[in-house]
């Protein structure tokens, strides 16, 4: 079973769900070489920091709507058209909500979250049932050639 985390940046009066896939992954590689890659070029204090952190989300809110649509889950505070389906917000849209140095720290806070969960590695452990007597294993034993019996551990 495959867990997705789905996070929510706010842009304006609505939150858009950011998902990190497949599709996503593969774009992000041809672009920059690896989500190693992308982390550190987000950290960079560049002129271009603020139309990587937008493209960033960009394409990872696209992969986001796809996926909250293909499931049909319907996310309070998230920008619905007539149809019941959740609207992917333009880059332009993304620019103009994201106000200031404030709003890209919090916006690279986010993006950090994503590239976190894909990076998490999930391990579900599971009691064991246990009656409280603790159990012994049994000793196979093994016929010789002469027709005796040999126990391992004698």
């Amino acid at each position: 079973m495959m867990t997705v985390k789905i996070e929510y940046i706010p842009v304006g009066k609505y939150r858009y769900p950011m998902v990190l896939s497949l599709y996503t992954i593969q774009r992000l590689e041809q672009r920059f070489g690896g989500l190693a890659n992308v982390e550190t070029q987000m950290q960079a204090q560049t002129d271009d920091q603020i139309g990587l952190v937008v493209d960033l989300i960009h394409m990872l809110v696209e992969s986001g709507t796809e996926y909250v649509n293909q499931i049909g889950l319907h996310p309070e505070g998230c920008d619905i058209d007539e149809f019941g389906n959740l609207k992917c917000i333009s880059k332009k849209g993304i620019s103009a909500g994201l106000v200031g140095m404030d709003g890209i720290e919090a916006a690279i806070q986010v993006l950090k979250k994503v590239f976190a969960n894909a990076n998490a590695k999930q391990i579900r452990a599971v009691p064991r049932k246990s009656d409280g007597a603790s159990k012994k294993k049994k000793k196979r034993s093994t016929p010789g050639t002469d027709g005796s019996t040999y126990r391992p551990g004698q």
